[in-house]
């Protein structure tokens, strides 16, 4: 699935983390958080 998005979409758009317990999932989600950039676009609406 990930090898046909990045086909679609650009190589390095969908990343898969693997993990094989809680501990790892953790860390996993930690990374993404620590590398993901908000989404900015000139359509966006703040919901509050």
């Amino acid at each position: 699935m990930a090898n046909t998005l990045n086909n679609l979409n650009g190589e390095g758009t969908i990343r898969c983390f693997e993990f094989d317990s809680m501990a790892k999932f953790a860390e996993q989600i930690q990374t993404i958080i620590e590398q993901a950039q908000p989404w900015e676009s000139e359509d966006a609406e703040a919901l509050e």
